[in-house]
């Protein structure tokens, strides 16, 4: 079954004209919050996903590093400088892997601060506009038509519906 990106089920908070933030009347329509927390959804996954190989980048750093540490500095050792394989020391590569190292921490730190911002906004948005994201079972079906998941056919979903939308 197509597991895609979820339905958001959500009602679009009228504001007065008076008496609204700028914040919300940012929107237009119900699609475009829809499609703003989808992009915030999407930057949080790509955070979390870059996040995930730095880590294991980090990983592999502390590899080399322990395994550098057993042996004599004067020792040979090779190291791929892009897509060529030099040949150096222990002493020059260690300092070198440990530097990358710290590199790598640097960065992880600052997307994990960039994710923490996207979360934030995102829960901020949800709040906000009372979005909920449906469940697997709460989807429509496949043949069914758009909008009428989580509606029975005597549930009387007439056009001043309140409930929300499912998008």
């Amino acid at each position: 079954e197509y597991m895609g990106t979820p339905s958001f089920s959500f009602t679009l908070m009228a504001s007065s004209a008076a008496g609204a933030s700028s914040d919300e009347q940012q929107y237009a329509d119900e699609r475009e919050v829809i499609d703003h927390f989808s992009r915030l959804q999407d930057d949080v996954r790509s955070f979390y996903q870059k996040i995930s190989e730095l880590e294991q980048d980090l990983r592999e750093h502390d590899l080399v590093l322990t395994a550098l540490a057993a042996v004599e500095g004067s020792r040979k050792c090779y190291r791929m400088v892009g897509d060529v394989l030099v040949e150096r020391t222990v002493d020059t590569v260690a300092p070198a892997v440990q530097k990358n190292r710290e590199g790598i921490v640097d960065v992880i730190d600052k997307l994990k601060q960039a994710m923490t911002a996207k979360e934030n906004e995102l829960r901020d948005l949800q709040k906000r506009f009372n979005i909920r994201i449906k469940s697997a079972n709460e989807r429509a079906p496949a043949g069914a038509p758009a909008g009428s998941a989580g509606r029975s056919s005597d549930a009387g979903a007439g056009a001043g519906d309140s409930r929300g939308v499912l998008a």
